[in-house]
């Protein structure tokens, strides 16, 4: 499986931010949300966001990896997920 490089600058989080309230909204997809769900299983602490850097997975421009971690485990606060669209249930409940 090849994820493709994931950018991380200052406009990250209201992007994402913005994109996952569009998702909400709009009660379709969850490509985003999924998305960031992903990344929020895979990081934990600024050396999963190392080892991803090295993965070329991520590709910082905060330049604090600590920063990156603590941006991405909040991207979901107070989304809540439910419905049959979430594609990564099926993953997150073994």
């Amino acid at each position: 499986m090849k994820i493709p490089t994931f950018v991380v600058n200052d406009d990250t989080e209201r992007l994402f931010r913005n994109l996952i309230a569009y998702e909400l909204y709009e009660e379709g997809s969850t490509y985003v949300i999924d998305y960031v769900t992903l990344m929020d299983n895979l990081i934990n602490s600024s050396k999963d966001v190392q080892l991803l850097r090295f993965s070329e997975v991520i590709e910082n421009m905060l330049g604090d990896d600590e920063a990156v971690a603590k941006m991405i485990n909040k991207l979901r606060d107070h989304v809540i997920l439910c419905g049959d669209n979430f594609f990564m249930r099926r993953y997150l409940s073994t």
